[in-house]
């Protein structure tokens, strides 16, 4: 099952995962020196004073959020353009490395629950979290391959899911019964600290991809290396305030109690089907506490009301994924000031949620009860997914557009390519594929060809000079190329460089180096000369 990233369903997580803490002192597990242990409360000697260690582990989560969002917000983009996976398998490995990471917190509760305890967990999870984003960065260094990346989205997936149920229940167990405000202030702090540090690296790691270059292209490396740097930090943050932390031992594993709660409840409902009880859990009485059996009835009814809502996550989550894939066959231009990367527009959830809370809990939601307008949570919840349906609808119609306006696909053993002239005077380019003739004024000529190697000719007369140049370019299956015919110290050139077959027939090309406004041509030309591939 697919869940959401979303915060908001984090926050309410680790919510619920104190909430199992608290069955379980219920139920008497919760070791008599808590509470009495000084090694434990080194920063709790008093009601009104605020832990210290919370600190740590808040800029602990601040790392690790920069090190997941800024890592994942250019997966797609990295699947499809960098290892050449189609749309549909990018989305597919997309999705099952996000399913991963929202199955893994299962096993992380009952590790920390039932074993090692929270601290411990988060220890050692993280650094194998660490080390699946130094094999993301590594292995993102030409040549591209595929074992590496997979294993290290492998090991990401277990430890952002193993550390996200004891991170905030961790730093949640630093206060005392008494300090339930000061505990809330820190929840919100820690929600503001997760949102920005993923506003952050959903902005700054597509730049990061885009916009430096290195190994002849977009700088993947150090896309993944930001994050994997921030993982590292994140750790030491994490381990520096060892000694402050109040660490709590294993209370149980509340889960595997759970479901055993409610096996026990069936099997004595059929053996007993006679009896009656006022509900079926009541048929575990006998083996578990009314109090636990209370506890369970109500976090099932919980569950009941939010069974729609991985429906919701999983339309949410193509945010990532479709949407961004989408975006790239968009120009990204904001005017004339700015072009946005696709990964980017993934950084409009963070900006709202950290822009529209104060907005709508200090304004909207106040004005709504006092017009006596209905707005419970529920309600507010059918609200946002009625929106949702509506986004669908916009993106399904601009699909179509997008659709209409696409290139013919490639047959098998095809290339596209464009040839460009950015020479200050019409040249020729021929070769077994053909001759053309393109003039100066931002002239181009674009064809398919067979998939092969060409001895590709250009010759022109440039102030007064008949020049020429020659080189052997190379079109691999399926791709598209732009073949820029470039002048410099009174020579021609070549210059080969990857656009995409999928770019809109009118509009901009996909490529960041596209250059077709005439005005821009010759800033284009010296930038060309120093980023692109010399074919």
């Amino acid at each position: 099952m697919i869940t959401s990233d979303s915060e908001d369903e984090l926050f309410e997580m680790s919510k619920a995962r104190e909430g199992t803490q608290l069955i379980a002192k219920k139920n008497g597990n919760v070791p008599q020196d808590i509470g009495n242990n000084k090694s434990q409360h080194l920063n709790n000697s008093s009601s009104s004073r605020y832990p210290m260690s919370v600190f740590f582990i808040i800029s602990n989560e601040f790392c690790e959020r920069f090190s997941y969002y800024g890592m994942r917000t250019i997966l797609t983009i990295y699947l499809t353009q960098r290892l050449k996976f189609d749309g549909d398998t990018g989305t597919a490995i997309y999705h099952s490395f996000v399913g991963l990471c929202y199955i893994a917190p299962l096993f992380g509760a009952m590790i920390a629950d039932g074993f090692i305890g929270k601290y411990r967990t988060i220890l050692y999870v993280s650094i194998v979290y660490a080390i699946g984003n130094i094999v993301m960065a590594l292995t993102a260094i030409p040549p591209p391959e595929m074992v590496g990346p997979a294993f290290g989205l492998i090991l990401i997936g277990l430890g952002t899911g193993g550390i996200k149920p004891c991170v905030v229940a961790f730093g949640g167990d630093q206060f005392t019964a008494d300090q339930e405000q000061m505990r809330a202030g820190f929840f919100s702090v820690f929600y503001f600290a997760i949102n920005a540090g993923s506003l952050l690296s959903t902005f700054l790691t597509p730049v990061l991809r885009g916009d430096v270059q290195c190994f002849g292209g977009d700088c993947y490396f150090i896309a993944f290396g930001v994050p994997a740097i921030l993982m590292i930090i994140s750790l030491m943050l994490f381990l520096a305030g060892r000694k402050t932390y109040k660490k709590n031992p294993p209370t149980g594993n509340i889960i595997a109690k759970t479901f055993k709660c409610i096996m026990h409840a069936l099997k004595n409902k059929m053996r007993m089907s006679l009896e009656n009880r006022d509900h079926w859990l009541d048929y575990a009485n006998d083996l578990y506490e009314e109090s636990f059996i209370s506890d369970v009835r109500a976090a099932l009814r919980v569950l009941l009301m939010f069974l729609p809502l991985p429906l919701f996550w999983a339309l949410f989550d193509q945010q990532g994924s479709r949407w961004t894939l989408q975006a790239a066959k968009l120009d990204g231009e904001l005017g004339t000031a700015y072009r946005i990367k696709p990964e980017q527009l993934q950084a409009i959830n963070p900006v709202f949620i950290l822009v529209l809370i104060p907005i709508f809990e200090k304004g909207i939601y106040p004005l709504l009860d006092k017009l006596h307008i209905p707005n419970s949570p529920l309600q507010r919840m059918v609200a946002g997914m009625v929106l949702a349906v509506v986004s669908f609808i916009i993106a399904g119609f601009l699909q179509i557009k997008i659709d209409a306006t696409m290139e013919v696909p490639l047959n098998a053993g095809q290339s596209e390519v464009k040839i460009l002239n950015a020479a200050p005077c019409p040249v020729s380019v021929n070769g077994t594929f053909g001759q053309y003739n393109i003039s100066q004024q931002q002239g181009s000529k674009e064809f398919t060809l067979p998939s092969s190697t060409y001895l590709m000719k250009v010759q022109g007369t440039c102030k007064g000079v008949h020049l020429s140049a020659s080189d052997n370019v190379t079109f691999d299956n399926l791709q598209a190329y732009n073949v820029l015919v470039g002048y410099s110290n009174s020579q021609l050139n070549l210059y080969k460089f990857e656009d995409h077959h999928t770019k809109p027939k009118k509009g901009q090309s996909n490529d960041k180096h596209n250059i077709r406004s005439p005005k821009r041509r010759s800033c284009y030309r010296n930038y060309w000369r120093k980023q692109i591939e010399y074919v």
